[in-house]
């Protein structure tokens, strides 16, 4: 059945054509539309030059212009539009040195990387598959077009792409794709490391990342990347644990956790991808958490301290990974260990729910409350002493109740 989005774009098409111009589908939305696979962005390529299509979208926005893109907007859907081209020289490994707008989309699909993305689709449903992306569909296969020492020089990107994409389909490297990716690793070395994170964090969401880091190790395909000491060990654990857990950054500190990093160690790693503040506190707090005792279903007050001190995402995360660390070297059990894991947070999150108090804004008393209560300067106390009461009301040792923990605390005096 035709979505909304893919109406939109028809519409885009059959515009460009009522102007006299050829206009497909292409990329990832023809390959994912044939695998009957969920459909994301939809790409279109067409041999109108982008002033032309400017013209003809009053909306659009020259977001890539010189190299031939413009986002154009149509009933609330936005879709890259591109002009045919071929591509020459690539100096930096990335980037091509020059652009050349065509007007044949069998030459515009020939600089693209792999067979399976160097198909188009007209608006009638009309398949154009110049290199075999259909048969290579079927054979789940990821197979460059044409000289894949070629593909792989012009942007190294394309190596971790290639692992990235059969992680993702399920698909073989097909021989000769997968020796010229060996061959020409040290293209890798120039590419940005934002970029290699994007690819990376996408093996790590694919149903299999275990299967997608051993390609990756097998290739030894970060030996010339500064990534290296991290990406390019000697010998690895069982990965498959790695599908356990559900969150991309609970994967990444189970990663670390598998290979034996420390926190400090993690957090290099974490830096040298670039990786946001967020992630980076993520992956380096689970890391600490899990290198020691991880808590089991039973340990309720361990849960609660953690509760407190990380908040329930966190700790969910921390489930995940505890249950799959413990589950390491054991074979054929990852739906056991899936069950296991959703059973953990189901307790984490019974645990969260009858905590009366989750946060220093839960307590009924603050620290000014304290300073009337006690009659001390202000000082480290205050915080010790209200953590203390924070801990005791969530594990219910103490009623969250003004007078009951002002009475407690001139009992306690400074908190020490």
């Amino acid at each position: 059945m035709q979505t909304e989005v893919e109406a939109a774009g028809r519409r885009v098409l059959q515009r460009l054509e009522e102007a006299g111009h050829a206009a497909y589908f292409v990329g990832g939305y023809v390959r994912d539309r044939l695998l009957g696979r969920p459909i994301h962005d939809i790409d279109i390529a067409t041999s109108a030059r982008p002033e032309t299509v400017m013209a003809l979208f009053p909306d659009s926005l020259p977001t890539g212009i010189r190299h031939g893109t413009v986002t154009v907007r149509v009933d609330g859907h936005a879709f890259e539009v591109t002009t045919f081209r071929v591509e020459r020289g690539y100096s930096d490994a990335r980037h091509p040195d020059e652009v050349v707008f065509v007007d044949r989309i069998e030459e515009d699909l020939a600089r693209r990387d792999f067979t399976v993305n160097a198909m188009a689709l007209d608006r009638r449903g009309r398949l154009v598959d110049p290199f075999g992306g259909r048969d290579d569909l079927a054979a789940r296969r990821i197979r460059c077009v044409g000289d894949p020492m070629r593909r792989f020089a012009e942007d190294g990107l394309r190596l971790v792409r290639a692992v990235r994409f059969a992680v993702q389909l399920d698909f073989a490297i097909e021989p000769q794709t997968w020796e010229a990716l060996q061959a020409c690793r040290a293209t890798l070395r120039p590419v940005a490391h934002e970029r290699i994170a994007d690819e990376l964090d996408k093996i790590m969401a694919s149903p299999n990342p275990g299967r997608g880091f051993v390609l990756l190790f097998d290739s030894r395909l970060f030996a010339a990347d500064d990534l290296a000491p991290y990406l390019a060990p000697e010998a690895w654990p069982d990965l498959t644990v790695l599908a356990v857990p559900e969150g991309v950054g609970t994967r990444w500190a189970l990663l670390a956790v598998l290979l034996g990093w420390t926190e400090q160690e993690a957090e290099s790693f974490a830096r040298a991808l670039r990786f946001s503040r967020e992630r980076i506190d993520e992956v380096t707090t689970l890391v600490g958490q899990a290198r020691q005792a991880c808590p089991g279903e039973g340990a309720t007050r361990h849960w609660q301290q953690l509760l407190l001190a990380h908040g329930l995402l966190r700790c969910l995360a921390l489930a995940d990974l505890c249950v799959a660390r413990e589950a390491a070297g054991r074979p054929n059990a990852l739906e056991q260990e899936r069950a296991a894991a959703a059973r953990l947070r189901e307790r984490v999150r019974a645990i969260y729910a009858t905590m009366p108090v989750h946060s220093l804004k839960d307590l009924a008393v603050d620290g000014r409350d304290l300073l009337e209560a006690i009659g001390r300067p202000p000082g480290p106390w205050v915080g010790r002493l209200l953590r203390e009461l924070l801990t005791r009301v969530a594990c219910g040792e103490l009623p969250n109740d003004k007078e009951r923990l002002l009475e407690y605390a001139r009992e306690r005096g400074d908190g020490t």
